[in-house]
């Protein structure tokens, strides 16, 4: 009996990592790539805004409480998009890490371009603020590959 046991035990061991691997580290590392992405964008956007002269150290505060907002907005807008292009990314076989930043960084300029009314927003909004959003995509897109853990799955891997 105790051998049952100690099979089930090292079995539910072997499901909550493949678990925590799975599903918990992603979410985790994508809520803090979101946040990084915010983080980005909205000093990006202050300093942008300031121009030259760069905010004090009692705008930190506000800086982070603006960059949770964003955050939380990144990841109401970015999640089913971020998902299709994962599946892409696994299809086309793209390596991760490059993948991940290149990807991220597509999907912040054309979020903003997207958000910020089409192709025509030349006309209405800076280039440097899609510039900002997709460094910011980049910023965060290597922020999930080493919260993830540097994930390197077998579909990554040339198969010769």
């Amino acid at each position: 009996m105790s051998d049952r046991r100690a099979m089930l035990k090292e079995s539910e061991t072997a499901y909550e990592q493949q678990l925590r691997r799975r599903v918990v580290r992603p979410i985790v590392a994508f809520l803090s790539a979101s946040f990084v992405a915010g983080l980005v964008g909205s000093l990006s956007a202050i300093f942008l805004a300031i121009g030259e002269d760069a905010p004090g150290w009692l705008a930190i505060p506000s800086i982070l409480f603006v960059a949770r907002l964003i955050g939380f907005n990144i990841v109401l807008v970015a999640f089913f998009p971020t998902i299709l292009l994962v599946f892409l990314m696994r299809w086309t076989h793209v390596p991760r890490g490059w993948g991940d930043t290149i990807i991220s960084a597509g999907l912040g300029a054309g979020m903003m371009t997207a958000l910020g009314g089409g192709p025509d927003m030349v006309s209405r909004i800076q280039v440097s603020l899609v510039t900002v959003f997709a460094a910011a995509g980049l910023i965060a897109g290597l922020t999930y590959w080493l919260a993830a853990g540097r994930p390197k799955p077998p579909y990554s891997a040339n198969k010769a």
